[in-house]
């Protein structure tokens, strides 16, 4: 994840550039303005491009500026009606995940790379994913985190891949370096995994800074 740390410090150095830049009056503001995340919700909420749509939707958790922002699986169905970002169970894994690398909830923010559950509990398909990555990608210019962690194969199809090929890689989502590893669900189901899921996550604690808790 070395290649991760020299990307970070690349990016860092250009947003200063541009900072500078934009306070001698060389660059537009109004040109490069990110979305609000209100915007994307209120878009998330009225979207009509696939078949999925529902009534309800699973939204985003968090607050614009987060440090790091995770993309999970599809939106599941609740029983008795909703929908939420993951079971319980798996909820409080990723709650566990997270408090362990010293997180809190001002730098984080969790989404889901599908914002409307597929029928029966099945994986999202391909054509979904895609139709929603606009919505995620807007999340991403919304909160401008400084890295994406992309949990599970739906959430690394965003950039066109799995997690088997894309552990230990990093690519750009809405230009901002992303990494990914196994999801809460699949953890919960495969125990053998959480060393690997934990090596990658305390890659993502390094590029960050984090000395976890």
């Amino acid at each position: 994840m070395d290649v991760l740390g020299r990307y970070l410090a690349l990016v860092k150095d250009t947003a200063e550039r541009i900072d500078f830049l934009r306070g001698q009056g060389f660059v537009d503001t109004a040109l490069e303005a990110p979305p609000s995340l209100r915007t994307v919700h209120d878009a998330v909420a009225a979207c009509t491009r696939c078949p999925l749509a529902a009534a309800d939707r699973a939204g985003g958790r968090g607050a614009e500026g987060a440090a790091l922002m995770i993309v999970g699986p599809a939106a599941r169905a609740v029983d008795g009606g909703g929908t939420s970002r993951l079971g319980a169970e798996a909820e409080g894994l990723l709650d566990r995940i997270v408090a362990s690398m010293g997180l809190d909830g001002k730098a984080l923010y969790v989404t889901s790379s599908v914002k409307c559950p597929p029928p029966d509990g099945r994986r999202a398909e391909e054509a979904e994913i895609s139709s929603c990555r606009v919505h995620v990608e807007e999340e991403v210019r919304a909160v401008r985190p400084a890295m994406v962690l992309l949990m599970g194969d739906e959430a690394a199809a965003l950039v066109g891949s799995s997690v088997g090929e894309l552990r230990g890689e990093v690519r750009l989502l809405a230009g901002v370096p992303a990494v990914a590893t196994h999801d809460p669900e699949t953890l919960l189901a495969r125990k053998e995994l959480k060393k690997e899921t934990w090596s990658d996550v305390q890659a993502v604690m390094a590029a960050l800074g984090l000395r976890g808790r």
